[in-house]
């Protein structure tokens, strides 16, 4: 995101107003949060920042449904990205990387390519992206009446008595899926 808002600013091209940073501080290429937003703020120039990083989840929601931003995913590896799916399930307007498994998730008119220039391309572009008539491929309402359904069809074999019920082929696995 940084580089991306960096191309923006040296292109010459419209830089948001306002760039707020949700979650925990870390290291970014090896340098402390604190210090690498300080250098990209002095960078960009005239975008307010904001760093809220001590919001738990709902505070977060709260954040993003009271600044009604878009929420940015730049994820570069994430083969179940929670985030996505909180965006999703929030209606919230968010574009993502193409890494991992997120493509799948979602309508392809959020998505970038997981590089500085893919991301300052998406935000160039932001202006064309009609969020209210975006589709989804991941449906929370479906995701939870498959979970659902599953949980019930365990909940059946298991109230089955034990000596009507036919041994398994091949022992069961439990997985849990979020």
């Amino acid at each position: 995101l940084g580089d991306a808002l960096r191309e923006l600013r040296q292109r010459g091209a419209s830089l948001p107003r306002k760039v707020s940073f949700l979650g925990k501080l870390a290291e970014v290429d090896g340098v402390p949060t604190a210090k690498y937003l300080k250098r990209l703020e002095t960078d960009i120039g005239d975008v307010e920042f904001v760093v809220e990083s001590d919001l738990h989840y709902v505070q977060a929601v709260d954040y993003i449904r009271t600044h009604n931003g878009v929420v940015i995913i730049p994820s570069l590896l994430d083969n179940y990205p929670l985030t996505v799916i909180e965006s999703i399930t929030n209606g919230f307007c968010f574009v993502a990387s193409s890494a991992g498994g997120i493509p799948e998730m979602i309508d392809q008119a959020v998505r970038f390519e997981p590089t500085a220039s893919g991301l300052r391309q998406k935000l160039e572009d932001l202006h064309k992206v009609d969020f209210s008539t975006l589709k989804h491929p991941y449906e929370p309402a479906h995701a939870r009446r498959v979970w659902l359904d599953h949980v019930q069809s365990v909940v059946d074999v298991r109230s089955t008595p034990r000596r009507s019920r036919p041994k398994p082929a091949i022992q069961p696995v439990s997985v849990c899926i979020p």
